[in-house]
């Protein structure tokens, strides 16, 4: 009997570091990991070309943490909601030129969340 106490008892416990590990997966729906081959700018920050972490701040959906994979480059840039048509069901950043400068202006989530980035107005 106590063999079968101790089965059922590890069984219960891989079953929840099983879903344990599928909580996860779902947050990395809150992260992207991309190469960004030119300089950019994010809410006034300038950032160098290079690797970036993309992550939704998980106490406020509306803060994107925008962080550099090797170097000291980090910057917390506000978004709000964009209009979701059902065509960006992928992770993506969009980025836009005015004049001279390149402006990261929208990033996608997992499951097609989209989270747009002011940009000051052109000239």
């Amino acid at each position: 009997m106590k063999n079968l106490m101790t089965r059922a008892t590890l069984m219960a416990l891989t079953v929840a570091g099983l879903l344990g590990a599928g909580v996860q997966a779902a947050n990395a729906d809150e992260t992207i990991v991309a190469k960004i081959p030119f300089a950019f700018v994010a809410r006034g920050m300038e950032m160098p070309a290079g690797s970036y972490t993309i992550t939704r701040d998980a106490g406020s959906p509306d803060l994107i943490i925008i962080s550099r994979t090797h170097g000291p480059t980090l910057t917390f840039v506000l978004t709000h909601r964009g209009d979701d048509d059902g065509s960006n069901a992928q992770p993506q950043l969009e980025f836009e030129r005015i004049g001279q400068v390149v402006y990261l202006t929208q990033v996608t989530l997992g499951g097609g969340d989209i989270r747009d980035i002011a940009v000051p107005a052109s000239h």
